[in-house]
């Protein structure tokens, strides 16, 4: 296995195994919705994007010619300084447990420190609670919560 910062021409060569866990994480985040496969390739177009622009890094792990699992995240100024947030992070479903999705949030502390910065944000939903044990046990704290109410 190998951990590294992909390429665009990466994020390419890997787009199924991108759009298949992007899949894989809003089916676990939001179970009770469907999606239609073209928003996952619409997001990783955005995504490639940003990395043309210098506005988002991914870093993956790679085995043989696949991807296991990536991280996508961008740093954005916030008062009081910098934070890294990370916009999407999924390990295969047939890869979790396995140690990888640590070994992607150290490289994005890494990456933070390198870059003098002290935070690290993300979003993860309530009924994602294999997520939310994941970000617990590395030391991440609720500090908010958003809210919605639904019109229809």
């Amino acid at each position: 296995m190998k951990i590294c910062r992909l390429t665009i021409q990466e994020i390419d060569d890997y787009q199924s195994d991108i759009a298949d866990m992007l899949r894989q994480s809003f089916e676990k985040s939001f179970p009770n919705h469907r999606y239609d496969s073209m928003i996952f390739y619409d997001r990783i177009e955005k995504l490639k994007t940003y990395m043309r622009a210098d506005k988002a890094i991914v870093i993956g792990i790679k085995e043989d010619n696949h991807l296991l699992g990536f991280i996508w995240f961008f740093e954005k100024v916030i008062p009081g300084g910098n934070v890294i947030h990370i916009n999407h992070f999924v390990v295969h479903d047939k890869y979790r447990a396995l140690g990888l999705g640590r070994a992607l949030i150290e490289e994005v502390e890494k990456h933070a420190k390198r870059q003098g910065v002290s935070q690290i944000e993300l979003f993860v939903t309530k009924d994602n609670v294999d997520a939310v044990r994941f970000y617990e046990k590395r030391d991440f704290k609720i500090e908010r919560f958003v809210m919605t109410k639904r019109l229809w």
